[in-house]
Order: structure tokens, then C-alpha cells, then sequence
């Protein structure tokens, strides 16, 4: 993998950290892309079921004036970098969030292939911590199979046990980006121009309504778009989840497979 990369990427890897996490043994599916490849092996986590995110930075950045790759964890959403509150005039309306219940899932089996090709799976009767107790009696069970592909027992229950952490409850979502047209609050007060607002910031809600906690509602900001006509910042936000997006990259290619 360093030998193909490092043609279309810098040679630095100060940005790239390790989680000690082992995914061996390791097979790449078909003919899967670079990209497809780390953000499988990045949507696996680490050992403690956190999420990792793989990317790559801008050129500037580096000595040898090439991409810069990197390998982190998600930042935690309980600080924030930006605030806004719904009822602030450089807010442009409409500001909408929705709570998905679609993607709620507490009791976890996942199917995987051993190193013969064999199919097994492991469920919650296996191993008690592919289910959520708490999360079954506030939402009732709500099961779901995670397709694996080449993995071992321990790291197929890594996975599932990932995935368990990150759906066991409801999500906030929004529906639609957030516009701040001139500038955004800082989490100290401050007040930063509209087109300094950067992706892997975190931005906090102050006031939504059906907010029950009074805490607010933090999410990732994973895409903005400046416009410096108007001086309008449309953020978007939510954690991007490498795992949901393999697995159903993966559903795709089965079931063309299987029509074949």
C-alpha cells in the first residue's frame, strides 16, 4: 500500500495516528480503489469501538508540497468550536433538524468469512455485548446484520460492537445546511468571519427547542461552502460514518452479484 501511495501522496506522516487497533488478516475485496481500501480499514475503529476517519490535507502542508494524508479519530462531540442559537439574525432560515430512527439499532449479528471462505456469524447469544439493554427497553429491539467480508471472530465482533456504539440510540440530523451569512460565533464568545468556518470543526446548537438535556446539539461540520458574494457559509454537518458507507457500498456489489 506505501509503494502505491506514494506517487499521489506526501511522504510525512505526522498526521497520520495510529490506534494500535490490528485488523489481520486483511483482504482486499475485487478490485477495490486506495480510497475504498483505507476508509474500510478506518470505518473497523480501534479497540475501544471509537470512529476513525482517514482523508487527505492540502498540499501546502507538507515538506514535499504533496497531498498530505491522514488518520484520526473522530472528535468528541461533547465541546464544541462554533455556536449558533436559532433565533440569531446571521442566521438564514430555515434552520431544520430531524431525530432518524431509521438507523436505530440495539441487538447486532454479524456475518463475516473466516479465513477458508466459510461463512459464520456472530450474534448477541455469542457475545452479550452486541446488545444494548438500555437501549432495548427506552426503544424496544430493533435487530440488524452487518456484512463483514474477510475478517476474524475478534474483529468481526470489534466491528459490530462499533456499530452497536454508534446506533444504539436516535441521531440528530439536519436537514439542511446551516447558512451564517458574515460571521459565527467561537465557543468563547468571539466573532469569526463566515469565511474562516473550516470542516472537522464541531458546532453547537444553543436553543433548539426539543433540546430536553439544555446542553445543546453538537455536530461534526464536515463540508462548508463560502459564497463571498453575499458572505454566506453554508455548513454541513454530521459525523461521517465510514462503516455505514462500506456496508452498503458492499450490499450494492452482492446484490449485483447475485442478479448477475
Amino acid at each position: 500500500m506505501q509503494t502505491e501511495l506514494s506517487s499521489l501522496v506526501s511522504a510525512d506522516t505526522f498526521e497520520i495516528d495510529s490506534n494500535t487497533y490490528s485488523l489481520e488478516p486483511f483482504i482486499a475485496d475485487r478490485w477495490e480503489s486506495i480510497t475504498e481500501i483505507l476508509s474500510r480499514a478506518a470505518s473497523f475503529g480501534d479497540a475501544s469501538f471509537n470512529e476513525w476517519a482517514v482523508g487527505v490535507l492540502a498540499s501546502e502542508l507538507s515538506t514535499d508540497n504533496l497531498p498530505l494524508l491522514y488518520c484520526e479519530q473522530h472528535l468528541a462531540l461533547t465541546d464544541y468550536d462554533y455556536a449558533v442559537r436559532v433565533d440569531e439574525s446571521n442566521i438564514k432560515p430555515p434552520l431544520d433538524v430531524l431525530r432518524d430512527w431509521d438507523t436505530l439499532h440495539n441487538w447486532i449479528v454479524v456475518q463475516y468469512q473466516d479465513d477458508e471462505g466459510r461463512t459464520q456469524y456472530v450474534t448477541p447469544d455469542d457475545d452479550a455485548n452486541l446488545k444494548d439493554a438500555t437501549s432495548i427497553t427506552d426503544w424496544g429491539q430493533r435487530d440488524h446484520i452487518l456484512r463483514a467480508g474477510h475478517a476474524t471472530t475478534a474483529v468481526a465482533t470489534n466491528l459490530g460492537r462499533r456499530y452497536l456504539a454508534a446506533h444504539k440510540n436516535p441521531q440528530w440530523h439536519m436537514k439542511a445546511p446551516i447558512k451564517v451569512k458574515g460571521y459565527i460565533r467561537g465557543k468563547s464568545g468571539n466573532r469569526i468571519p463566515s469565511s474562516e468556518i473550516r470542516a472537522g470543526k464541531r458546532i453547537k446548537i444553543e436553543n433548539f427547542l426539543n433540546d430536553l438535556s439544555g446542553t445543546g446539539l453538537t455536530f461534526l461540520v464536515t463540508k462548508t461552502d463560502y459564497s463571498d458574494r453575499d458572505e454566506v457559509c453554508a455548513i454541513q454537518t454530521g459525523t461521517p460514518d465510514d462503516l455505514a458507507v462500506y456496508l452498503a457500498q458492499k450490499e450494492l456489489v452482492d446484490e449485483r452479484l447475485l442478479a448477475a
